[in-house]
């Protein structure tokens, strides 16, 4: 645990022993299994719970729309590239007859840094008018300022070791990483404490459009932030846990003894062979694959030639 009780964290050497600790009956079952947590998996422990769009690699995105962010750039600077992704993919989207929610500052094209907000509506990003066309934009590639989670912790499994077996590639220095956060959390700390203005938001998008969301129990999380134009700062590219850190530790005096459960964990499995094939042995018998989590006949390809690279091995 961290200072506050925020943070879980617990480290194994082989996957048996975390097979066995979060299955029911298992010591972590009833802390973190039992509805009120979510998941993400991370194939590496150097990989942090940074946003895609304030990553470093985000200059891997090649549009003429859009300008490359840096490391310095300001808030401002870093919000129209946001918004830039966001209404060129809607309005690309549109024009291709896809499904969209409406949105009529995107569809207008209007838009900028005036006393109105007319970017981040009160001074906040994201913008609630903008969650929808941000969990479509962010599930199908684009970086957004969202974060990827999953209702089940198998698919987060999943997600933490299916490039290392499509590679055949592990690193035994290394771990994996399967994150939890309490979902309940802004509910929590907002009725029990009072603490309205805490940044976090639990974004949950339609289904009905997206397959592959609804198959893998997606939602997204989003960390706001309040823009002002007299004090435009250098954007932050602190991961999740870091940030939550930060907020409570401007309140540490008033709520330090009053957090008496984690808001955020992480289980780490060594990287070896034998660890992620048995992961993939459990994952599998509870239907979880590649055809499971994108279905169609590209997700059963995609079965095939994953599940007979993981026998191969």
């Amino acid at each position: 645990m961290n200072k506050y009780g925020l943070k879980f964290e617990e480290s194994y050497e082989d996957s048996d022993s975390f097979l066995k600790d979060i299955i029911y009956g298992g010591k972590l079952y009833n802390h973190f299994f039992s509805g009120d947590f979510v998941f993400r998996g991370h194939q590496s422990s150097s990989y942090k719970l940074i946003p895609s769009v304030l990553r470093n690699n985000c200059i891997d995105i090649r549009h003429s729309n859009f300008r490359s962010p840096n490391l310095s750039i300001t808030d401002r600077e870093q919000l129209a590239f946001e918004f830039d992704i966001l209404r060129s993919f809607y309005l690309k989207c549109d024009e291709s007859g896809l499904y969209l929610p409406d949105n009529s500052r995107l569809r207008s094209g209007i838009f900028s840094f005036d006393d109105n907000g007319t970017i981040t509506k009160d001074g906040i990003w994201l913008p609630e008018d903008l969650y929808d066309i941000a969990a479509l934009a962010q599930h199908y590639g684009l970086p957004t300022r969202l974060l990827d989670w999953s209702f089940n912790i198998n698919i987060a499994i999943f997600f933490a070791i299916s490039e290392l077996i499509k590679n055949n590639k592990y690193d035994e220095k290394d771990f994996i990483c399967i994150w939890l956060l309490n979902k309940s959390m802004n509910t929590w700390l907002t009725f029990n404490i009072a603490l309205p203005d805490f940044p976090l938001r639990l974004i949950r998008p339609i289904y009905k459009y997206n397959p592959n969301l609804k198959a893998q129990k997606g939602l997204f999380t989003l960390w706001k932030i309040h823009y002002k134009a007299e004090a435009d700062s250098l954007k932050d590219c602190r991961p999740l846990d870091e940030l939550i850190d930060s907020y409570f530790d401007s309140k540490e005096e008033r709520f330090k003894n009053a957090i008496n459960r984690p808001l955020i964990g992480c289980l780490k499995i060594r990287q070896t062979k034998e660890n992620i094939k048995k992961l993939y042995l459990f994952i599998k018998n509870n239907n979880i694959d590649f055809s499971t989590l994108f279905p169609g006949y590209s997700g059963v390809v995609e079965y095939l030639k994953y599940d007979s690279i993981f026998e191969s091995n």
